[in-house]
């Protein structure tokens, strides 16, 4: 069995590579295409990209500023373009902050 993502030879009862720590065999799961809220830089568009493709977001980065460099300005224009279409991800409320309303006393 080889490994989908570093491409090494691995035993066939093996369930994760001892190179790169991923789980063999099974079936990628996405996460869907939002604008991360927390270790964002501007508006979370590299942040989101790197979450929604599992890589790096400084490589998210490097690839939005030498496209923005590069480009004469298209590479701007797209992370505007995203960052008015790709929605934020909707924010989590842990329980034990969720105001709860007293009981009452009749």
């Amino acid at each position: 069995m080889y490994c989908n993502f570093c491409g090494r030879t691995m035993a066939d009862d093996c369930l994760y590579c001892s190179a790169c720590g991923r789980q063999l065999g099974a079936r990628v799961v996405r996460r869907p295409l939002e604008r991360a809220r927390e270790g964002r830089k501007i508006a979370g568009i590299c942040m989101g990209f790197a979450r929604h493709l599992d890589i790096d977001v400084t490589l998210v980065r490097l690839i939005w500023l030498v496209l923005g460099i590069c480009s004469g300005g298209l590479g701007l224009i797209a992370y505007l373009i995203a960052w008015i279409i790709i929605p934020e991800e909707p924010v989590i409320i842990p329980q034990a902050h969720v105001a709860q309303a007293p009981p009452n006393s009749f």
